[in-house]
């Protein structure tokens, strides 16, 4: 399965609104990502893959509940740390709003796969909407981050592409796998990553 992604993996998918655009064979790329949501999890109905064909999330379905599934590779450092970083942060920010919350970990699947399963986020990028409340959004947004930051985590990916304001209103941060936690940083180095979630924060709504 993993040598079927290496194939495909020089076509081009670009991300835009959450839709994919990919010049590979639509058939062939939909019922590679439907067999790794099925080895993950049977009772998941696959839906859409959302992000980079080499690092893909899917957008999947049980029971009638949408949710997110992230699937990455476990033969890769990088991969495996980004879901053990994830899944730490959500595991600590369960009281946390503002975020997409863990509904169940996975773990390791056939030592191919590392996954998660997380609430999904319906909506549109805060690029994307129109009309926009500043002052609403920009608020509810730093009350996220100070909650994360009082966990003890920082570098919080605030970018427009990471937040998500659903049809009622509410700004999310959709991925927080590249976070970093200040019992592995220094009093100067936290305080950094905590000044620069804040610049992230601002630029978004200059």
């Amino acid at each position: 399965m993993i040598e079927c992604l290496v194939d495909i993996m020089c076509n081009l998918v670009v991300v835009k609104n959450r839709k994919i655009y990919k010049s590979l064979n639509l058939t062939n790329f939909m019922d590679i990502h439907k067999k790794i949501v099925k080895v993950i999890d049977y009772e998941l109905e696959y839906v859409e893959a959302l992000g980079y064909i080499n690092r893909p999330v899917y957008h999947v379905r049980k029971n009638n509940i949408d949710y997110i599934l992230k699937a990455f590779d476990y033969t890769q450092s990088w991969e495996r740390r980004h879901i053990d970083i994830e899944k730490e942060v959500l595991e600590m920010s369960k009281d946390v709003e503002g975020i997409t919350h863990l509904v169940k970990d996975y773990g390791v699947i056939k030592n191919e796969h590392i996954a998660i399963l997380k609430e999904y986020a319906e909506g549109q990028e805060i690029s994307y909407v129109t009309k926009i409340n500043k002052d609403k959004f920009k608020k509810q947004l730093k009350n996220t981050i100070n909650d994360l930051h009082d966990l003890g985590v920082a570098r919080l990916d605030v970018e427009e592409r990471n937040i998500i304001i659903s049809p009622s209103g509410i700004a999310k941060i959709i991925d927080l796998g590249n976070c970093k936690f200040k019992r592995n940083l220094n009093k100067h180095e936290f305080n950094a990553e905590i000044t620069t979630d804040f610049e992230d924060l601002k630029s978004i709504f200059e």
